[in-house]
């Protein structure tokens, strides 16, 4: 097992490099002039080429890439914010936070609400409860984050005055927030309990404990649950995922200064350390996610364990 977590962590390096190298070609062939939208619009020519300059930005491409490169893995200097003037790191430091705490809110709620609405559901099934609340999910499914989350702005900031619109001054400022990004969280969480734990009550080890004569309870929370819950925190890390990558819509409506907010705002300005350094923050976060995820399965299924156990020590017989 321990074989397998090293060999995955190495290969963060190569998830890194190559996320590095994809982001700065596309930020280099993108139209856009960083010089044109950061100097005033008096700018002359030579003010231009002379910013051009001492950003390196006239440099041919391989130039670029290698410095670039060399400062970020070999410095670890993310570089400086063009618009903010100051280093990205600072700023990521203060922003990541924020939006990793939206962001587990979310999937804590989403989880909370929604697995025991969908194992509801599936104990009753084909009654009212499961028919309404697959109805609710499959709404909450469909409708797009943004246009929730301005329907709640209009409803309890513009109609009701309850909520504050913007900003993360207290703790009032969160709901909204919170809310457009876990509905629908709730949701599919509801429908993925629902199908996982209807595939288990129908497995033969659950019909064996009820023959058994155990109670209810224990059939469900120690023979059924816990075989339901694997497809489910695939579902919860991909979530996760998702949430942290796409908190620029959320952050966006919400003026949330968090990692969405500052790249969204790197990538109208052409502020290029910006968005390199958020999508390579981005990613590693979204691969360690992934990792943590494959040692919760095995956590919870000892036979994805022994799988990981075999594989690490085939790979010791090679080398």
């Amino acid at each position: 097992m321990g074989k397998y977590v090293i060999k995955r962590l190495l290969w963060l390096i190569v998830v890194a490099v190559c996320t590095a190298l994809v982001i700065f070609t596309i930020m280099y062939f993108i139209p856009g002039d960083p010089a044109t939208i950061a100097l005033p619009s008096t700018a002359t020519y030579a003010e231009k080429e002379a910013f051009r300059d001492s950003l390196g930005l006239n440099d041919p491409f391989i130039v670029q890439l290698g410095s670039y490169l060399y400062q970020t893995f070999i410095k670890f200097d993310f570089g400086t914010s063009w618009e903010y003037n100051t280093p990205v790191v600072q700023e990521l430091f203060a922003r990541f936070p924020r939006t990793f705490l939206l962001s587990m809110i979310n999937i804590i709620l989403a989880a909370a609400i929604g697995i025991p609405l969908g194992i509801m559901c599936a104990l009753r099934q084909n009654k009212w409860q499961d028919h309404t609340l697959m109805v609710v999910s499959m709404i909450g499914v469909s409708i797009p984050e943004f246009w929730l989350a301005l329907m709640l702005i209009l409803l309890f900031t513009a109609r009701l005055g309850w909520l504050p619109a913007f900003g993360i001054g207290s703790p009032a400022h969160w709901v909204m927030p919170v809310i457009a990004g876990s509905f629908a969280g709730i949701a599919k969480n509801a429908r993925q309990t629902r199908s996982s734990t209807l595939e288990t009550i129908r497995s033969d080890f659950v019909t064996t404990a009820r023959a058994k004569g155990l109670p209810e309870r224990l059939v469900i929370y120690k023979h059924m649950l816990p075989n339901a819950l694997i497809p489910i925190i695939n579902i919860l890390g991909a979530q996760l995922t998702k949430s942290i990558g796409g908190t620029v819509v959320i952050e966006s409506v919400f003026t949330f200064p968090g990692v969405g907010l500052y790249m969204l705002s790197g990538i109208n300005n052409r502020d290029y350390p910006v968005v390199r350094s958020c999508v390579l923050v981005l990613s590693l976060f979204a691969a360690v996610i992934t990792l943590l995820v494959d040692l919760i399965y095995a956590f919870v299924d000892p036979r994805i364990k022994a799988q990981y156990v075999v594989s690490g020590k085939k790979g010791g017989k090679k080398k």
